[in-house]
């Protein structure tokens, strides 16, 4: 009787029944991410890291001195301004760490991809104009893409696709998110010379928009907040949608 008593006060003090709420009963499998009540989560972890792909942030990684050295900067200076690209895309998430558990997800999000829009039809309206670009503003607005990008479409996708689904499919869920973005990022990384030599860098810029503006409204209209909120209540916000 002592031990029993020792453990159920063990169990009072961790809080053990709430723990043993989020665990799922039984294991998830794929044909529950298609199910009504979590087909809008999973088509958000599906289309959160297409976007960031889509975005076109690995078309500056990649072919970054190319698109610079095309639009007339000298290669030592398009190169030295890659290294500062990459630097400032690293400084630039440390503001997405430092803010997401004040500010929350979806804000950042909405925040981010707008700005990541704007600033991508700003670098294609300047390779509108040939021989007189604005190497300055270039530059600049290559880097307003990348500071919106780095605190809300490239870190976040991870820590949403992980808030957003139950236990019992998180796992499969995360798994085909992964393999989305990496799929996507193939994809991007070998099209994007051709879009290119097919489009000119200003089409090309424009195009990544457009999936930006996208993202813009899905996240809109579709991503809710979940700072702070426990799986539980998650689920039940899935639910509830799905009963609508």
């Amino acid at each position: 009787m002592a031990e029993t008593d020792d453990v159920t006060k063990i169990n009072t003090k961790l809080n053990l029944p709430d723990l043993h709420e989020s665990v799922p009963e039984s294991k998830g499998n794929l044909r529950d991410l298609f199910s009504p009540i979590y087909r809008k989560a999973f088509l958000l972890g599906v289309l959160l890291p297409l976007f960031s792909q889509l975005s076109g942030i690995n078309a500056i990684v990649y072919y970054g001195p190319t698109i610079l050295l095309d639009s007339g900067i000298s290669m030592s200076n398009s190169y030295h301004a890659q290294l500062f690209f990459g630097l400032a895309n690293v400084l630039f998430t440390c503001f997405a760490i430092w803010k997401v558990d004040s500010w929350g997800r979806r804000p950042l999000y909405i925040f981010g991809t707008l700005g990541t829009t704007l600033s991508l039809i700003v670098t294609g309206y300047l390779f509108t104009q040939n021989q007189e670009i604005n190497n300055t503003a270039l530059i600049i607005s290559i880097l307003s893409f990348m500071f919106f990008f780095a605190f809300s479409i490239g870190p976040l996708k991870f820590v949403v696709a992980s808030e957003i689904f139950p236990n019992s499919i998180r796992a499969r869920a995360m798994g085909i998110s992964i393999l989305v973005m990496w799929i996507s990022d193939a994809i991007i990384g070998q099209l994007t010379p051709m879009i290119l030599d097919s489009w000119g860098a200003r089409y090309t810029f424009w195009l990544f928009a457009f999936f930006c503006a996208i993202a813009f409204i899905t996240v809109l209209l579709f991503l809710p907040e979940t700072k702070g909120r426990p799986l539980e209540e998650i689920e039940k916000y899935w639910k509830d949608k799905a009963r609508k």
